[in-house]
């Protein structure tokens, strides 16, 4: 899935210097203080929240109710060899996630991922992969969520292991039953698809084990042609899409020196839009809105992974999040409608360790709940949280932007 990342570049600025932060190492009892969450989700209307924890040394699902966040209303522990990598709502009724175990069937052991969804109680389960005798013949395989389908609450659409040529590539899964249909057939000539604003697949991404194009762009009746940006550097990454199925975001060094995030419109043939660029440091990954349809900032690599926004609209909602609870926060999980969040904000760090605060946020009724406190634990981190950084734009202005410290998310 994907979570994501929900998910970034930069805008050109003067070098940052991190305000300094120290704290006494914390007693040993905050380690056990817990719980500590390694991933966060809000459903769409926000009524409920999930976390990924650990509670006795074993990974567990909980989910609590926003109106009366005292206690967990629903909890679900794996047993000892799962650790789940994510969880995500798909709807205020249904729990996406995905869990990692070791398999041993064909003799060495490697590591399984499955796809699963439950109910908000946590009582029913379905394996959204492929049937279960499929596991045996590919047990490396891994199922990723292609399309989360926020405007249909039955269904999300699931990439398929490029390994494996004989099924198709891309299927339709119900979620509560896991029962599937092909969306798309394999083509042997990708490996997998970047998803145009409508959900169609838009762009191929090549086979890099075999010669010929890195990029094939899918046209009328799903037709594949070679994709030849004019004016490409010796790097073109395509990162998504930007409100329309020809405005492709895409990290490239075409203009010489460090790469940068641009807008290249299809239609056009051409690099029409500079996001980002800056001598400094390479453009990372794009980061898009909370419906997943805009650019509107970006992730760049200094000694730490550098974080900003550079659309106005979205960057006067985390201004406003971070009035609404008194301190500079990241967004850990958000609704779909940008109404809804999971705010996350550090109180002390020590030895790499991150332990602080959390937030429920109703932006419809302009109110901020404490949620969890995030303490360090032995296995487990809190999801990213940041630090603030003090900076002046190129216009001389001074600005804020965020550091972003560890995460379980990509």
């Amino acid at each position: 899935m994907i979570r994501i990342i929900l998910a970034a570049l930069v805008l050109a600025l003067a070098a940052p210097v991190a305000t300094a932060q120290t704290a006494a190492p914390p007693a040993a009892a905050a380690y056990a203080a817990g719980p500590a969450f390694s991933d966060v989700s809000i459903s769409p209307s926000g009524r409920r929240v999930a976390i990924v924890t650990q509670l006795g040394g074993v990974y567990a699902l909980r989910v609590y109710d926003t109106a009366d966040l005292s206690k967990p209303k629903s909890e679900y522990r794996l047993g000892p060899a799962p650790r789940v990598l994510w969880v995500r709502w798909k709807s205020d009724d249904r729990l996406l996630f995905s869990v990692q175990s070791p398999d041993a069937s064909l003799g060495n052991v490697v590591m399984q991922t499955r796809l699963l969804s439950t109910d908000s109680r946590l009582k029913t389960f379905a394996n959204l992969g492929l049937r279960p005798k499929h596991w045996v013949e590919v047990p490396n395989i891994q199922d990723e969520v292609y399309d989360w389908r926020d405007g249909d609450p039955e269904h999300v659409v699931v990439e398929i292991d490029w390994r494996t040529p004989t099924y198709p590539s891309l299927r339709m899964v119900d979620v509560k039953t896991g029962a599937s249909d092909t969306w798309r057939d394999r083509d042997q000539r990708v490996t997998s698809w970047v998803r145009g604003p409508d959900g169609e697949p838009r762009i191929g991404i090549g086979d890099p084990t075999k010669s010929g194009p890195t990029y094939w762009l899918v046209g009328v009746g799903g037709a594949l042609s070679p994709l030849q940006p004019n004016g490409a550097g010796s790097a073109f990454v395509v990162l998504g899409f930007d409100r329309t199925s020809d405005r492709m975001v895409v990290g490239s060094d075409h203009e010489g020196g460090t790469t940068g995030l641009y807008i290249y419109d299809l239609g056009k043939g051409a690099f029409t839009e500079t996001l980002f660029k800056d001598e400094r440091y390479d453009a990372g990954a794009a980061v898009f809105g909370f419906d997943h349809s805009r650019v509107v900032g970006v992730r760049y690599a200094t000694d730490e992974t550098g974080v900003d926004y550079f659309d106005p609209e979205y960057r006067a909602v985390l201004d406003r999040l971070s009035a609404l609870v008194g301190a500079p926060v990241t967004v850990l999980d958000a609704s779909p409608d940008g109404q809804h969040f999971v705010l996350g904000a550090p109180s002390s760090r020590n030895g790499g360790a991150t332990f602080g605060k959390s937030w429920i946020v109703d932006l419809t009724r302009n109110e901020a709940k404490p949620f969890l406190d995030l303490h360090p634990t032995a296995e487990s981190l809190p999801v990213a949280v940041t630090v603030p950084v003090s900076f002046k734009a190129r216009d001389g202005l001074p600005d804020r932007k965020s550091t972003r410290l560890n995460s379980s998310h990509t």
